[in-house]
């Protein structure tokens, strides 16, 4: 059989036969003329070469081949209702999905406590993954689904099946233990630049921000005793050395609540770098991601600023 020629809405003309018994009452049932719906009866039984329903008294019989094609034809009805033209809209108070982000471990400091803080009061079931991927595995991981929103800094994702959106600014800062004889009472340049360094080299490309800036501006460099492959443990470094480092804002929030760490302003203009979320076309109007888009643009619209961090 050539499915060209099928006309779906046969088939809903077929159930409502089957289910009332008669061709009257089955178009009224589904808001047809009784020729309408006569005229699609009879364009199955040429589709099916069989007579599908005779009449025996006031009833519409169906044969042994319609009762034969009955459910299958019920669950067709059923998978395009359901399944196809479905409109419902997503429900985080009853979902049970995993969210799976890219982000960096800055990313995951800052932004991970207060989206658990607004999902045990909104989507209390759903669960959470953070993946690290470089950007030639980000981009197929966001492609095929494996990923649902990556946040942060992430130039690569600049392809036309990307969408982004722009979550705030983020700047530099400095930070230091308490106490940190190479900050004294003020940093100043001098001393920012004769303070031995530790440095996290990762794949977190907003570093790159800002060496970019420090070489155009001409200036020298910083003195790098030590580097590290993360900046977990460039914090537990910081909070129990004399070494200095440069971190992103976000990570300078992040540590506000440890009693040893000070954060400095840097004693010269920082440069400034967008954080964005980033999703693919395929899942732009997936009600899933347009609701994880969409709160996370709620929750971090007022993302960052030197607001809020203490003054030394």
């Amino acid at each position: 059989m050539n499915l060209d020629g099928i006309d779906f809405q046969l088939f809903k003309t077929f159930e409502a036969v089957l289910r009332t018994r008669s061709v009257t009452a089955a178009a009224e049932s589904l808001g047809l003329s009784q020729p309408t719906m006569s005229y699609g009866l009879n364009k199955l039984r040429a589709l099916l070469h069989d007579p599908l329903f005779v009449r025996i008294g006031n009833e519409m019989r169906p044969t042994p081949r319609a009762q034969a094609v009955a459910v299958p034809i019920r669950l067709i009805l059923e998978t395009l209702e359901k399944e196809v033209l479905d409109t419902r809209t997503f429900d985080p108070a009853t979902s049970d999905r995993e969210i799976r982000f890219c982000m960096a471990d800055i990313g995951e400091m800052y932004f991970l406590p207060r989206i658990l803080r607004f999902a045990d009061t909104v989507a209390p079931n759903m669960t959470f993954r953070v993946l690290s991927l470089t950007p030639d595995r980000l981009e197929a991981a966001l492609a095929n689904g494996d990923v649902d929103l990556a946040m942060g800094y992430f130039p690569d994702l600049s392809k036309d099946n990307f969408f982004q959106q722009q979550l705030g600014t983020s700047s530099f800062v400095c930070i230091a233990r308490a106490g940190n004889p190479h900050v004294g009472k003020r940093l100043t340049a001098k001393r920012y630049f004769d303070a031995p360094h530790i440095a996290a080299h990762t794949a977190l490309r907003s570093m790159e921000v800002f060496d970019r800036s420090l070489l155009a501006s001409g200036a020298e460099q910083p003195r790098v005793k030590l580097r590290v492959p993360h900046f977990i443990a460039l914090l537990g470094i910081v909070a129990q050395s004399d070494l200095i480092a440069t971190v992103p804002l976000e990570a300078a929030h992040a540590v506000t609540h440890a009693s040893n760490i000070r954060v400095h302003r840097l004693p010269f203009p920082s440069p400034v770098f967008a954080l964005r979320q980033h999703w693919h076309r395929r899942y732009h109007h997936d009600p899933v991601n347009k609701w994880l888009r969409e709160s996370m643009q709620g929750l971090f619209h007022d993302l960052l600023s030197e607001r809020g961090l203490p003054s030394y």
